[in-house]
């Protein structure tokens, strides 16, 4: 990480430990990804647009899977 990012070796020592600490946290932000490009994808292919799409996504702020969903089936 020192390598390839500009942060001091007490940021990348944190996150290192973050990581050891919290494996789940990694793993969790990557399948709220992998559902919002399906969302996305579903959207585009439905004849939305992604203007659209991100207001959507983003007009409640932070929420559940499960109210992006609601949003996304109505």
């Amino acid at each position: 990480m020192i390598k390839y990012f500009p942060h001091k070796i007490t940021d990348v020592k944190n996150e290192i430990e973050r990581y050891i600490c919290m494996p789940g946290q990694a793993l969790s932000y990557y399948i709220g990804k992998l559902h919002i490009i399906k969302l996305r994808d579903d959207y585009l292919n439905n004849g939305g647009n992604i203007k659209e799409f991100h207001y959507k996504l983003l007009k409640n702020g932070l929420v559940s899977f499960t109210t992006i969903n609601t949003e996304f089936n109505k």
